[in-house]
């Protein structure tokens, strides 16, 4: 923003690269300006030094430098004509490989998808759930997928090929999300029902349940 504008009135976003290098809103009262300027999803990591920004309306990553330059990398990786027609409350859930070079995609159109991050083509698509995409993830070494839905289903891929290799079902509510834990075959899931379950992906079984919650869970990690 101009220096002649009082911060306190300014409605755009300044970047800081000093220590910490932390994004701190001009009005120092909400992170909306940033938001909705680079994105409204901020990915769980950090990939090739930078922190990374889904904008769903817009259908990009921004990718945000975090070596003090602030500099901004737009990729484009969901054309116009793709099927995402999310709700409100449901932004488009991604998750990248663990070399960072290809990242997962799970959507309200039924389908993950698998794209190049450079280019951001998409190189598969994953068809198999039959309501929403909630939640994607990626096994440590990057073979294979696991994603969860409100069909009440987790389903495991080949991130190689696109083939299922298992649909792990026993759920009454949606399931909003769903990770690998560390570089185990383990998999823990969030839900509609009171606790996070936790499976071994390699044959579908309930390894643990994780009981204390009174109401739907949306996030795990």
């Amino acid at each position: 923003y101009p220096p002649s504008i009082n911060p306190s009135k300014a409605s755009g976003f300044e970047l800081i690269g000093g220590k910490g290098r932390v994004i701190t809103p001009v009005n120092q009262n909400s992170l909306y300006p940033v938001f909705s300027t680079l994105g409204n999803e901020i990915v769980s990591r950090v990939v090739g030094g930078r922190l990374v920004f889904v904008h769903s309306e817009r259908r990009q990553l921004n990718f945000f430098s975090l070596d003090g330059s602030n500099r901004i990398e737009t990729v484009t990786m969901w054309p116009t004509g793709a099927k995402l027609n999310c709700p409100r409350w449901l932004d488009i859930q991604v998750a990248f490989s663990p070399d960072g070079q290809f990242l997962a995609s799970a959507g309200s159109d039924k389908y993950v998808k698998k794209f190049d991050v450079a280019t951001g083509k998409m190189l598969i698509q994953f068809e198999g759930h039959t309501n929403h995409v909630l939640g994607v993830t990626w096994r440590s070494g990057g073979k294979i997928l696991a994603s969860s839905g409100a069909d009440f289903t987790i389903r495991t891929w080949s991130a190689l090929t696109g083939d299922r290799i298992r649909t792990i079902v026993g759920y009454t509510k949606q399931i909003t999300a769903v990770r690998f834990v560390g570089q185990t075959q383990f998999i823990v899931s969030s839900s509609g029902e009171p606790f996070v379950r936790k499976h071994n992906s390699d044959n579908g079984g309930v390894q643990t349940n994780f009981a204390g919650s009174v109401d739907y869970m949306y996030a795990i990690d």
